[in-house]
């Protein structure tokens, strides 16, 4: 991708500590007239091109590159699929789904899928109204209306920004003590089951060189 644009949103050498290559240019050669940088797949620099990089050229180019799969796993995968379905239907299921679900609230495929339905049709409205905030604001800043997935992030942060809602504010709120203590509520209220801290025993932890 192209360097300079990548370097409004991110330095040179945060990306050059993540992993990124940056490719070496002739300045007598026209074709060659801006540098070029190699970036890792790491979520935290694609996260962050997404969020924060004003051109959509490169919100899109980063976002499909992220989203490919590496064509050489598709066999792999495929393979593997087939593999877990052979070993549920051997094991008297009708699909690995239904082998999966067995124990899970859920309990069957059909009841994630009414599940899923029902969600869907209770948020879309809610859905449609937030991406016509979206479309407008895209419109106004690159003539387009029309939202792409390369898209959503940059303007859900711009909004934020513009309504003065700053994340870091929250970051006192969500301290991992308070997150326990509020999972522990949560979990009481709604199973009424209490959550304890015991002390781990020989082998349930790693071993401390690998901590």
């Amino acid at each position: 991708v192209d360097a300079g644009l990548v370097e409004t949103v991110l330095p040179r050498q945060v990306l050059e500590s993540n992993g990124a290559i940056y490719s070496s240019t002739d300045p007598s050669d026209p074709i060659a007239s801006s540098q070029k940088v190699q970036l890792t797949a790491d979520t935290p620099i694609t996260h962050s091109i997404q969020s924060f990089a004003p051109n959509g050229g490169l919100r899109k180019e980063v976002y499909m590159e992220s989203m490919s799969s590496c064509p050489e796993n598709l066999d792999v995968l495929d393979a593997l699929i087939d593999a877990r379905h052979q070993l549920a239907q051997s094991l008297g299921f009708e699909s690995y789904s239904h082998r999966f679900l067995q124990d899970k609230m859920a309990q069957s495929p059909q009841a994630v899928f009414a599940f899923l339905q029902d969600l869907q049709h209770r948020i879309k409205p809610v859905y449609k109204q937030e991406m016509e905030v979206l479309s407008s604001v895209k419109q106004q800043l690159e003539g387009s209306a029309e939202v792409e997935p390369w898209d959503v992030k940059f303007y859900v942060k711009l909004l934020k920004a513009q309504a003065g809602i700053d994340p870091n504010e929250l970051a006192p709120y969500l301290s991992l003590s308070n997150c326990l203590n509020a999972t522990q509520i949560l979990v009481q209220q709604l199973f009424g089951i209490k959550m304890q801290e015991v002390e781990l025993k020989v082998g349930e932890r790693w071993a401390n060189e690998l901590a």
